[in-house]
């Protein structure tokens, strides 16, 4: 199966790779023109094929200079690929056999291709300095829209960007019996949440100098099992397409100490707006 989404080296820009995948389009799709249409074995097939091998060849390199992820380079190793290796041996239809499998895996570039450029959009789709939340400061503490970001993070301008696997472990908290304070609070500030982002999460202003989003996946995500590798992981994506600081706002040591190991800017969220406290000052 074809991957749909392409993972990139943390040092990769993803324009570069946008462009790099371009040619690799462009190129395949010239491949049968440049040969004379024919169905039997003859120096213009082996041509036809050995300029085929040499396109995936180059895109494999090209592939593994992007990403670390096995499956994109495998996925170029087809039955048809293996096959078209083989023409000398096999008296088969090489021009329809070539164009059918360039038509397959150059559909397949234009797709993993689009899904970088959505992403891309995506982190232009909004100014500011991003800032991602941690679970535990929905949870734990005031709404965002009572909090002073601009103070906070010391930005001019601030985006604030809730990943999905934090609405997504809300949605497990308000389902728990063990902690119904924490459910509670699960259920009280998804619908706040929702309220806030635009439609499908797009940024939406929650105050002045502050916007507010849920950050949805154009493609089938990387879904690790530890929440907060997942989160960590947005952070670090952020910072790459953006090409810039990403800050992490976690109450949660462990997370601030895995935050820095990976580089990536972490601020703990003041006490002054706890949840607790704020419930004791209006008491």
């Amino acid at each position: 199966m074809q991957p749909r989404r392409l993972r990139l080296k943390h040092d990769v820009d993803p324009r570069v790779a946008i462009g790099i995948l371009t040619e690799a389009i462009t190129a395949g799709g010239n491949i049968v023109a440049s040969v004379p249409a024919g169905t039997g074995i003859g120096p213009d097939a082996l041509r036809l094929s050995d300029g085929y091998v040499g396109w995936v060849e180059g895109l494999e390199r090209a592939l593994q200079s992007l990403s670390f992820d096995f499956d994109v380079v495998e996925a170029l190793q087809t039955n048809r690929y293996w096959r078209i290796r083989q023409l000398h041996e096999e008296p088969v239809r090489p021009t329809q056999l070539v164009e059918a499998e360039i038509r397959q895996q150059t559909g397949w570039l234009q797709a993993l291709r689009d899904d970088l450029q959505l992403r891309v959009d995506r982190i232009d789709a909004a100014r500011g300095d991003p800032v991602v939340l941690d679970t535990n400061v929905l949870l734990e503490f005031v709404p965002p829209r009572q909090v002073d970001w601009i103070s906070v993070t010391g930005a001019e301008s601030v985006r604030l960007i809730v990943p999905l696997r934090v609405v997504e472990e809300l949605d497990v908290f308000k389902y728990d019996r063990r902690r119904q304070d924490r459910a509670e609070r699960a259920r009280g500030i998804l619908p706040q949440l929702e309220a806030s982002v635009g439609s499908a999460g797009v940024p939406s202003e929650l105050r002045a100098g502050t916007t507010i989003e849920v950050l949805i996946e154009p493609s089938p995500r990387y879904r690790p099992t530890d929440a907060d590798e997942e989160i960590l992981d947005t952070c670090r994506e952020l910072q790459q397409y953006r090409g810039g600081r990403v800050t992490l706002v976690t109450a949660d040591t462990a997370m601030r100490l895995r935050a820095q190991a990976s580089r990536v800017a972490v601020l703990r969220m003041p006490s002054q707006y706890s949840r607790r406290r704020a419930n004791a000052e209006s008491g």
